[in-house]
């Protein structure tokens, strides 16, 4: 047995450094030959991000199946063993002493990526790196396997966030270093809406880093790229109404940064790509239940347009250069360091002048508005679970919220006499040109893969208006016309 599957991780390494079709096919011929003898298979995530472990792992597995075997849960000590003595030996050796645990994904599809994506991965029994999918501690690992199960150790990932130092962006950041498996993550942002105090907690993790620069200038972008495995693309224009005046502002702060960013990807050989697009690429579809397939897509903003676009590009860059991308629709994204948005500017006005309130339109406008900790967990999972090539997932509460109920839990929790606060409505069915009044999104495709919202829109705004009013009263934000923010109230996402 030990003669076979000393061999066969030899033969693994080479795969998951080349990625080669025929070392694939010799491994698989090696593995059945194994399989047929009684011997166990152990895989290991060498040489490659997780996504090109996870095609080699299912490639071996489409050809003949197996299970596997890591050699430990406690994450620290194989790191440690692994920098010392080196794969071959450190699985040598183990392989000796017979110990081992069995992980694999459930279901058969493919391997997890990212363990706090999996439900359930926040209570202690998933800690850890190796912690996402394994077996139960007291199941021994000569267990029979079932015909889907297949293992890996977890890939240490890199990752790199295009506008990470602006409100999702911070999110993301503190979820991947939560995760001891997480190799790297790199902020990369031009500070325009882009914070340092969302991110100041993490500036003494070796694994943190924050570059300045702009994404339309390609030789820094891509200088700093190099070397991450997982990009997450969040980067675009904030203001939506600003396209009125100034058109061109969706294409070059969004069609042209996507296309900066994949062309990044394909000279830096980075693979996977999380997509922030939104809601606006399907246009004014009233109270229709949009879902992913509808068409045709008819945006009526150029913010929609540049979205739709980027998903476009990035279609076009997974099939000509072997790119895999997910591009999440969003509903509304609230939650505690956002800059923009119609419950920022509630809080803000009511902080400045708690006697009247401006609202756009007429107030009937109704949308999803979901927590910022929701949609972390949506990408996370459709990253962990999605197939090859490229696929889009809506995200929204699948319950929706009027713009005047808005301006009413504001008051409410800013803990005003009701009577007392003037709502000035300017009119209209629409906050402004290009505004979409009601969205409606179907989110059948991603709670299939295990996710659901665990806020509603009113709880996701109760919380994101409570964490604004003491970034309010903590000087992060500057009420209504004392500082630098934005004066003009949208309730875009």
């Amino acid at each position: 047995m030990s003669t076979f599957a000393e061999q066969f991780i030899g033969e693994t390494i080479d795969v998951l450094k080349a990625i080669d079709p025929t070392l694939i096919e010799k491994a698989a011929g090696l593995l059945a030959k194994s399989r047929d003898q009684g011997g166990r298979l152990f895989v290991l995530g060498v040489g490659g991000s997780a996504g090109h472990a996870s095609h080699a792992v299912n490639d071996f597995r489409k050809i003949c199946g197996f299970e596997a075997y890591t050699p430990t849960d406690n994450v620290s000590e194989l790191t440690a063993r692994i920098n010392d003595e080196g794969w071959d030996s450190c699985f040598a050796g183990w392989l000796q002493g017979g110990q081992g645990r069995r992980v694999y994904e459930a279901g058969g599809g493919y391997l997890c990526r990212h363990s706090a994506a999996l439900p359930g991965a926040h209570y202690s029994a998933y800690r850890g790196a190796l912690r996402c999918g394994v077996a139960p501690s007291g199941q021994p690992p000569s267990a029979q396997a079932e015909a889907n199960e297949v293992g890996i150790n977890e890939v240490r990932e890199r990752y790199f966030i295009v506008g990470g130092a602006g409100f999702i962006g911070s999110h993301f950041t503190d979820k991947l270093l939560e995760d001891p498996s997480t190799a790297k993550v790199t902020l990369y942002d031009n500070f325009v809406s882009g914070r340092e105090w969302h991110y100041q907690h993490h500036q003494k993790d070796a694994r943190f880093s924050v570059i300045r620069a702009d994404v339309k200038e390609s030789k820094p972008l891509q200088a700093a790229m190099a070397g991450h495995g997982v990009v997450i693309h969040l980067a675009s224009n904030a203001d939506i109404a600003k396209a009125v005046a100034t058109p061109d502002i969706d294409f070059w702060e969004g069609t042209f940064l996507t296309h900066q960013v994949v062309e990044a990807m394909r000279i830096t050989g980075a693979k996977r790509l999380l997509y922030a697009s939104g809601s606006g690429v399907y246009g004014d579809l009233g109270t229709t239940e949009a879902r992913e397939d509808w068409g045709p897509m008819l945006p009526i903003s150029t913010y929609g347009a540049s979205k739709l676009s980027g998903e476009a590009l990035i279609s076009s860059y997974c099939s000509l250069f072997g790119i895999q991308a997910c591009a999440f629709r969003f509903g509304n994204v609230v939650g505690p360091r956002q800059t923009h948005g119609v419950a920022f500017d509630f809080v803000r006005a009511l902080s400045a002048d708690p006697s009247k309130l401006r609202i756009l339109g007429d107030g009937s406008q109704s949308k999803s508005y979901i927590h910022v900790f929701d949609v972390v967990r949506a990408v996370l999972t459709a990253h962990c679970n999605s197939e090859d090539g490229f696929q889009v997932f809506n995200v929204a509460t699948g319950d929706y919220i009027t713009v005047k109920e808005i301006a009413e839990l504001t008051v409410e929790i800013l803990q005003l006499a009701p009577r007392q606060v003037r709502f000035d409505f300017t009119g209209g069915d629409r906050g402004w040109r290009g505004d979409v009044p009601v969205v409606r999104l179907n989110t059948d495709r991603i709670r299939k893969l295990g996710w659901k919202s665990e806020l509603s829109s009113r709880e996701a705004l109760r919380h994101s208006i409570l964490a604004m009013l003491e970034d309010v009263r903590g000087g992060r934000i500057s009420a209504l016309g004392q500082g630098s923010e934005t004066a003009k109230e949208r309730d875009g996402s």
